[in-house]
């Protein structure tokens, strides 16, 4: 069995195309199954995940090949942090009441940061709008313990 780091600091990029992104997702998930965590904890972490990195692809950086999308952060056995930012002009999630709204169950668009909001332990943006923080606490299991 392969042994995994009690901490992984990392910082990786791609460009934004739909390959290129699914391929940093892959990377992603890949690392955090190498950590005891909960099924559901993962679940919830790539589902966040997935979210805001095709947010970054389509309204920050436009499908724009040229620009990068940049996924970094700490992974550790009692959870994560990681940003994720794109090179677009960002986005004015405070007029959006983006921390606290309920979105329109309706509306076509609109619950992605509802629900990667209700996945993590914490959530951020930096001024700008184009950088989103995530943490998630993470209550590992132990050898020989089942997942949920």
């Amino acid at each position: 069995m392969k042994q995994i780091p009690h901490e992984f600091v990392f910082q990786w990029n791609c460009e934004s195309s739909s390959q290129a992104v699914a391929e940093l997702v892959d990377r992603f998930v890949n690392l955090l199954t190498q950590y005891s965590w909960p099924e559901s904890n993962i679940f919830e972490i790539h589902t966040a995940l997935v979210e805001l990195i095709n947010n970054a692809l389509e309204h920050g950086n436009r499908y724009d090949a040229s620009k990068k999308i940049f996924l970094s952060g700490r992974v550790a056995p009692d959870g994560l942090r990681f940003c994720l930012r794109d090179e677009g002009n960002g986005f004015d999630y405070q007029s959006q009441n983006v921390m606290t709204n309920v979105p329109d169950p309706l509306a076509p668009r609109g619950r992605g940061l509802f629900l990667v909001r209700h996945m993590v332990t914490r959530m951020s943006f930096n001024q700008a709008g184009n950088e989103v923080i995530l943490e998630k606490e993470i209550t590992p299991t132990f050898p020989g313990t089942q997942r949920e």
